[in-house]
């Protein structure tokens, strides 16, 4: 009896089915793998772009600040000189009026001398007679006159004229009379040549006869 064998069917459009069909799966496509390196690639440089602005706008927010404390610092030290300026001026304005007191009370002195002196001058003749009385000449020469220097406060500083020198008579045109009153009569304190006034008359007079 004739046998018969049957052939392998086959799928339309397709390879035979068995051991000698294609593996299970496919291999990545190189476009795939492009993409992906090239999305890292991509976003590393985004990072470092952030990174970058970042760091600039750190840098910028640091030299801002540098700048706000330098500009501070400036602004204290204006103030401090200001200040400084301010307490120069003010003891410059306390030493102006300190000596605005000082010559008023300088300009009282001289008004209160200048009265007193006003008063005792037309006692001139009184001093004369104090000098020929209390202050020795050679004879047979006497005190003439007297020139007020100054005079006030109880005090008068003059000088004592003599008459008619004589020949050959060593003796000077005026000599230097210190007085003060006692009482209401002059006394002669001292008289001579040389004698600083600031030795016997106090400071006012002092002023008055520098003035």
């Amino acid at each position: 009896m004739a046998t018969t064998q049957e052939m392998p069917t086959q799928r339309s459009g397709g390879r035979p089915d068995g051991p000698t069909g294609s593996r299970r799966g496919k291999a990545p496509s190189w476009t795939i793998v492009f993409a992906t390196v090239f999305a890292i690639v991509l976003a590393t440089f985004a990072g470092a772009a952030v990174y970058v602005w970042q760091r600039e706008q750190i840098q910028n927010r640091e030299a801002a600040l540098s700048l706000a404390i330098q500009q501070r610092d400036e602004a204290r030290q204006a103030a401090e000189a200001l200040s400084a300026d301010a307490r120069s001026d003010r003891a410059h304005i306390r030493a102006l009026e300190a000596q605005v007191a000082g010559l008023r009370a300088r300009v009282e002195r001289l008004r209160n001398t200048s009265a007193a002196s006003s008063a005792l001058v037309y006692s001139a003749s009184d001093i004369l007679a104090t000098v020929r009385a209390q202050v020795p000449i050679a004879e047979p020469m006497v005190w003439e006159s007297v020139s007020i220097q100054v005079c006030g406060l109880g005090f008068a500083y003059v000088l004592a004229h003599p008459g008619d020198i004589p020949a050959g008579t060593n003796v000077e045109d005026s000599e230097q009379v210190f007085l003060k009153t006692e009482s209401g009569e002059w006394t002669v304190i001292t008289s001579g040549t040389g004698i600083s006034p600031s030795e016997v008359l106090p400071p006012e007079l002092q002023e008055a006869l520098a003035a």
